[in-house]
């Protein structure tokens, strides 16, 4: 199954960045032990006490910074800060096609594969 999301997601997916502000979240698939058999995707929930999209349930992921090497680079730091996912425990499978969101950025999805079961969360005022 993961081997038939590669192929797909690699076979197309030739845009060109839209000029606006980037942003990037990681559509983690969980794939170790009892998920192999039955994948799992990993979201999260927005603390209530935050000025922008508080509450809201959504994947990892954030604004593109200066350091980042590149989009993908955004989502696993992002995915880091709010849930301490380790960055060498995930396999990136492939990109989908940008969105625009309502705030005017441009938000770049990545799916991958989580392959340890590591996760933590780091900070919990953050996402609850």
């Amino acid at each position: 199954m993961i081997e038939e999301i590669k192929y797909k997601l690699n076979s197309s997916n030739s845009e060109k960045p839209s000029g606006r502000p980037q942003a990037s979240v990681l559509i983690a698939i969980l794939n170790y032990g009892e998920y192999i058999e039955s994948p799992e995707l990993i979201y999260t929930q927005r603390s209530g006490h935050l000025s922008t999209h508080s509450g809201e349930v959504s994947f990892p992921g954030g604004k593109a910074e200066d350091g980042d090497v590149s989009l993908f680079d955004t989502a696993l730091r992002e995915s880091n800060e709010e849930m301490s996912l380790n960055g060498e425990d995930v396999t990136m499978l492939g990109k989908l096609d940008y969105l625009i969101s309502r705030h005017k950025i441009e938000v770049n999805p990545f799916i991958a594969t989580v392959d340890l079961s590591l996760i933590h969360i780091s900070e919990p005022t953050r996402l609850l």
